[in-house]
């Protein structure tokens, strides 16, 4: 960190120094300046902490910047070139192309860094918004005056894709800057860049001379902002962390929904409100086509939106509930006691404790009366575990015929009320139609300590390790594994 400090600190001078040309220089002055903080960048970017990763997706992504950046430093170069000749500002599909090509490796490249798996939704949301946004601003405020200075559609294309391109830019970078803390820094260094090159397209449109193509000098210090910026992004020493995981995408609300269909019916209207203005009416019909369509196609993805939500619960509902009892499964005790004891280590806990219970008579039941029955008598076994302990206790089936109970609280005096209260929640007989079956229960317990670090595996195995030597000494007590008190 220390020795990419003098690489931060050379950033700001650098802006102190290159503003000044662009306000103050001529022509040849500010493409110099220009140039300069584009090469900060292409630098930056060259020996980013990036570079040093190994995630194949990263690697992809670095050298997509890269190659981003370096048609950027051509375009920028030919600008200054050609002045320095005396040619004027260069034009030609070639030069168009690499500013285009720029900013699609810039768009690409920052994505894959700042999108994670989980979030992909959240950020598609943004960039959708984001794109309507700037679309909104092209139509209200650059096309027209693009029209008034005579410019021909191909040059308005070209100025719209531009910007639609570093509107996505933005919107994927300020969802990841909302939603990556640990990223936060690199991450909002990339916004201020990517803001700072929209607006420098906003200048220029607005400052453009259609006289003799001039624009304001104000137009180069947003490049060399925005250059300046990605460089401190990508030089930063936590830019590693720009691909950190954030949190997860939120669910398909209906206000979320709302909020897309908005942004749908934004552009339509606003080109038919241009249009009536100007006094004509083609897209009038064109904006009430969007606003029949877009509730329409809204609702069918809330309703398909619903039932993937629906299917996700049931799913979860599966991998970590028991069927039969509704009690938490196998799976989810694991989860469940990982936590607790999780607590226990690090003392924020008083203590645990792990009981394993294994009905005693549930073969004989099973074989004499059915398994419908066997299962009725492990629901009536649930039921009274449940309603046994605290709300806060886990009480889950661990498989067959075997529960397993966790409970905190000091050790000892957790153990011995437990027993006592489960004893008497199993002691009376359940009545199965016209038989009794008993539901006494083996019982293990393992007690964990403050501080004592032990894993939900070894923790079930204690217990249920201690439970069989109550149940091949057929005692109806209980067999104690941990450390003595």
């Amino acid at each position: 960190m220390l020795r990419r400090q003098p690489v931060r600190l050379a950033l700001p001078a650098a802006l102190v120094v290159l503003t000044p040309l662009c306000v103050l220089g001529d022509d040849v002055a500010r493409a110099g300046a220009v140039a300069l903080a584009t090469a900060a960048a292409e630098i930056a970017l060259a020996t980013s902490p990036l570079r040093r990763v190994r995630a194949a997706r990263i690697r992809t992504a670095h050298a997509l910047l890269i190659a981003g950046m370096t048609m950027l430093l051509a375009h920028n170069v030919h600008t200054l070139l050609s002045l320095l000749r005396h040619d004027g500002a260069p034009d030609g599909m070639a030069y168009a192309a690499t500013l285009v090509l720029g900013y699609l490796g810039l768009l690409v490249g920052g994505t894959v860094i700042t999108v994670s798996g989980d979030d992909v939704g959240g950020h598609a949301d943004n960039a959708i918004i984001a794109v309507v946004a700037t679309s909104l601003a092209w139509t209200v405020i650059i096309q027209p005056v693009e029209l008034a200075a005579g410019h021909s559609l191909a040059a308005q294309t070209y100025e719209a894709v531009l910007i639609l391109l570093v509107g996505g830019m933005a919107g994927v970078g300020i969802r990841a800057w909302t939603t990556n803390a640990n990223g936060r820094d690199p991450v909002g260094h990339l916004v201020v860049g990517v803001l700072a090159v929209l607006a420098g397209h906003l200048v220029a449109v607005l400052s453009d001379d259609p006289a003799t193509g001039a624009d304001s000098p104000w137009v180069d210090v947003c490049w060399v902002i925005s250059y300046l910026a990605l460089a401190a992004a990508f030089s930063h020493p936590r830019a590693v962390l720009m691909s950190a995981p954030q949190q997860r995408t939120p669910r398909l609300t209906r206000g979320r929904l709302a909020m897309l269909g908005l942004a749908l019916l934004v552009l339509p209207v606003a080109i038919a409100a241009t249009d009536l203005h100007s006094g004509s009416r083609r897209s009038v019909v064109l904006a009430v086509a969007a606003a029949v369509l877009a509730p329409l196609v809204l609702g069918r993805i809330a309703t398909l939106a619903s039932l993937h939500a629906a299917a996700e619960r049931r799913l979860h509902t599966l991998a970590t509930v028991d069927e039969l009892t509704g009690l938490p499964n196998r799976r989810a005790i694991s989860a469940h006691l990982t936590e607790i004891l999780a607590r226990c280590a690090t003392a924020d806990s008083p203590g645990v404790v792990v009981l394993f219970l294994d009905l005693d008579d549930f073969k004989l039941v099973n074989d004499g009366y059915g398994h419908a029955t066997g299962d009725r008598l492990l629901v009536e076994v649930a039921q009274r575990l449940r309603s046994a302990v605290r709300s806060t206790d886990l009480v889950g089936r661990f498989g067959g015929d075997e529960f397993v109970v966790a409970m905190e609280g000091r050790p000892e005096a957790t153990r011995d009320a437990a027993l006592t209260t489960l004893s008497r929640a199993l002691a009376a007989p359940v009545v199965l139609d016209d038989a009794e079956a008993s539901a006494a229960a083996s019982i293990g317990a393992r007690l964990v300590r403050p501080g004592e670090r032990v894993s939900a595996e070894q923790a079930l195995s204690a217990a249920d390790a201690a439970m069989y030597v109550v149940k091949r000494g057929h005692r109806s007590d209980v067999e104690v594994a941990g450390k003595p008190a």
